[in-house]
């Protein structure tokens, strides 16, 4: 008689889920074919999140766990530790929101470093946001290890692109809302330096100038300090505000669907999974030419939506707003919820996983 052990289980372990990473977790699980156990924690103190979720989360897990069980968790935890902590031959995938060798403000720490590319050791698979954030975090780390004394690291380094591949998150739109008075600009963006909230006051000081009128939703997650700009703004466009700061799911919903605009001023962005949320709930976007957004803007919208410094963004604003931009038809919408639907990211990262544990 055939005796079969445990039943293989699915781990989904999110350290530090801000609400772009919590979206991205549901809507996955939400269309996965795989049965997946949540453990979280709580998104505070992202440093600290680095240095112990492995060993908080190992303890919670462990005694639950089985050889060939599955673990997707996030770019915040390190796998090395939690591999090395959990009492089971366990398969891993890291899932990279974000890293800290590439973050626009910041120099890379050799702390940092160095668990980030542990934790990539201990990863069975490696999945990026988009192939602009996969491309500069492999080239930041070339660039990190090449001047370590151990010649052994590049070398192991470079070994650990072959097992990364990109797979889009998952977006779902708002329904589209009825509007009324002058079209709404939406900026939803963390409330942080380097999404240059500066630039933003400096549009919508020229649009002012211009006579343009407009509603503002200024949405997103405040940063421990408010930037400058953010508290002017609020200061300055008080009569034009509709929604302010961070929004509860159904309030964000309501301002998806009546976003008539959408714009990024950003320096750093990996995905821009609210953008895109955006764009697929039927807002006009207005994107700089670079970081991830050319990737996930399809090309032929390239030359009505991107710009390419303050005065193209003036440009792209005004047209936008003043109603004398292409109608979008839904054409870019449908494009963008087809591209980027919770389905087709379930099916890739459900496929890896088969992969993996084959």
């Amino acid at each position: 008689m055939t005796v079969s052990g445990p039943a293989q289980r699915y781990w989904f372990l999110d350290p530090y889920p801000v609400p772009s990473h919590q979206a991205v977790r549901d809507t996955y699980i939400g269309a996965s074919r795989l049965d997946w156990q949540i453990e979280a924690l709580p998104a505070d103190g992202w440093k600290w999140r680095m240095r112990t979720a492995a060993a908080v989360l190992a303890e919670r897990i462990g005694p639950k766990t089985h050889d060939g069980d599955v673990i997707v968790t996030t770019s915040m935890l390190d796998a090395s530790t939690l591999r090395g902590l959990l009492p089971n031959r366990v398969r891993i995938i890291v899932y990279m929101h974000e890293n800290q060798l590439t973050y626009a403000r910041s120099t890379p720490t050799m702390e940092m470093a160095v668990r980030h590319l542990h934790s990539c050791l201990a990863a069975d698979a490696i999945v990026f946001n988009s192939c602009w954030h996969q491309d500069g975090f492999w080239q930041a780390m070339s660039q990190a290890t090449a001047s370590w004394p151990n010649d052994a690291i590049p070398e192991a380094a470079a070994r650990l692109s072959d097992r990364s591949v990109v797979i889009y998150p998952g977006v779902v739109p708002a329904p589209r809302l009825p509007k009324d008075g002058p079209p709404m600009l939406l900026w939803n963006h963390r409330w942080c330096p380097e999404k240059r909230p500066d630039r933003l006051l400096t549009l919508l000081r020229s649009l002012r100038r211009n006579g343009q009128r407009f509603r503002l939703a200024l949405t997103g997650s405040p940063n421990y300090r408010i930037p400058d700009a953010i508290t002017t703004i609020r200061s300055e466009f008080a009569d034009e505000l509709v929604a302010c700061g961070y929004l509860d799911r159904p309030k964000y919903q309501q301002v998806l669907g009546m976003a008539d605009v959408v714009i990024s001023t950003a320096d750093e962005e990996n995905f821009g999974l609210a953008v895109a949320e955006s764009i697929a709930s039927g807002a006009w976007p207005v994107l700089p030419a670079r970081l991830s957004y050319p990737e996930v803007l399809p090309a032929q919208w390239h030359s009505r939506c991107l710009y390419d410094g303050p005065d193209e963004l003036l440009h792209q604003a005004v047209r936008a707003l003043s109603r004398s931009a292409p109608e979008i038809d839904g054409s870019l919408a449908n494009e963008m919820t087809v591209r980027f639907s919770p389905d087709r990211m379930a099916a890739e990262l459900d496929d890896l996983v088969a992969k993996i544990v084959a």
